[in-house]
């Protein structure tokens, strides 16, 4: 049975504080379709969160440490512990607020996990471009851009339905690997770089 709990791993005392979670007008969630101070927030936090975790489960699954100092014994991390944290991702389990949503890439460009489209997952980011129809982008241009990016914002063309193109803004964190393997992995949390209206 696994040990890995997404409610033990992203517990309510981890949620982002209160405070930053709306932005002045922005009803009763943070809205990952705008740029505010709760959607900067948002990503960072929940990127840095995932990483944290994923790292975790990649560590522990060679060294068989706990989550954290201090961390309880149920929250140790089996073999097959990282499969289950990119599960939860693909899943939503990891989602946050209105459209805060994880994607988890290995360093060759394949998709692991993704919080909003589950059949991106297995597929390269050029796969990826090609399917949502994204010939306006580089897809090995931005790929090398999240791979350079380490606790760092990219900015980037994108388009949900392949007609409206927007900039999103995803804060990415970089340079986690899994030692039972030598695989690596970024992921990133982002939102549309657009005013929120009036």
């Amino acid at each position: 049975a696994l040990l890995f709990s997404v409610a033990a791993a992203l517990s309510a005392e981890d949620e982002v504080p209160e405070g930053l979670l709306l932005a002045p007008g922005a009803g009763a969630s943070c809205d990952a379709r705008y740029t505010t101070p709760c959607a900067r927030t948002t990503s960072r936090w929940l990127a840095k969160k995932v990483g944290a975790i994923i790292d975790d489960a990649a560590n522990n699954l060679r060294s068989g440490k706990l989550l954290r100092p201090g961390a309880s014994a149920s929250l140790l991390f089996q073999p097959n512990e990282l499969q289950a944290v990119l599960q939860s991702i693909t899943d939503k389990k990891l989602n946050r607020n209105v459209g805060f949503y994880p994607f988890v890439f290995d360093h060759d460009g394949t998709c692991v996990a993704h919080g909003a489209r589950e059949e991106y997952v297995g597929k390269s980011i050029k796969e990826i471009f090609d399917t949502a129809h994204l010939a306006f982008a580089d897809p090995v241009a931005l790929h090398e851009r999240f791979m350079a990016a380490h606790h760092d914002w990219v900015s980037y063309l994108w388009s949900d339905d392949g007609r409206e193109v927007h900039t999103k803004l995803a804060y990415v964190i970089n340079n986690i690997t899994d030692a039972s393997n030598g695989r690596s992995y970024y992921v990133g949390v982002g939102f549309q770089d657009r005013t929120l209206p009036a």
